[in-house]
């Protein structure tokens, strides 16, 4: 005997024992014939909505700087070799990261550019109420972050001002670098 190939049409496919109903590929296109204007309603809606949202959200700008904290070599006397690798190890590198976001940065960068009267910072209240709320505003629009494994820190500052996002981020670089000296 023979063996000989079955077409498609002789393949018999087992059955599901529990009774149920198998779904076709015309199944599935009749249902979709039938909710047609509704999946299209939605779809509609769904992208009203989207554009909805992008016409009435505000712009925001980031401006981003890098910080390259140089490991340095110094001399060192009493060395043959005359020169001693300083390196940075990876703790000092995360925690000038945070001296980035530190408080003290912050305070620096508001009172330098007169942040507690800018619209976007200014809240009411008492002097103390003003600058609290100034510096959570500028915490939360502030980022920075270590490149990788290198000795780079990358700060980015929101604001919906282009020049204004600019000149903080340059305000907050010149704090850090005033404070390291």
């Amino acid at each position: 005997m023979v063996d000989t190939p079955m077409t498609p049409a002789e393949v018999v496919w087992p059955v599901a024992s529990d009774g149920g109903e198998t779904v076709t590929l015309a199944d599935a296109l009749v249902f979709l014939r039938r909710q047609f204007w509704l999946i299209i309603g939605v779809v509609a809606a769904m992208a009203l909505l989207a554009v909805l949202y992008v016409l009435v959200t505000p712009s925001e700008y980031v401006a981003r700087a890098e910080l390259l904290i140089e490991p340095g070599k110094q001399r060192a006397l009493w060395q043959d070799s005359g020169v001693v690798d300083l390196t940075i190890d990876n703790a000092q590198v995360e925690s000038q990261v945070q001296v980035l976001q530190s408080e003290r940065i912050a305070n620096d960068v508001i009172a330098k550019l007169g942040l507690i009267n800018d619209p976007d910072f200014r809240r009411p209240g008492s002097d103390y109420e003003r600058q609290r709320a100034a510096l959570a505003q500028f915490a939360g629009a502030l980022s920075a972050r270590r490149v990788g494994q290198s000795y780079v820190i990358e700060i980015w500052f929101r604001s919906r001002d282009p020049e204004k996002a600019a000149r903080i981020t340059n305000a907050i670089t010149d704090a850090y670098l005033a404070d390291q000296q």
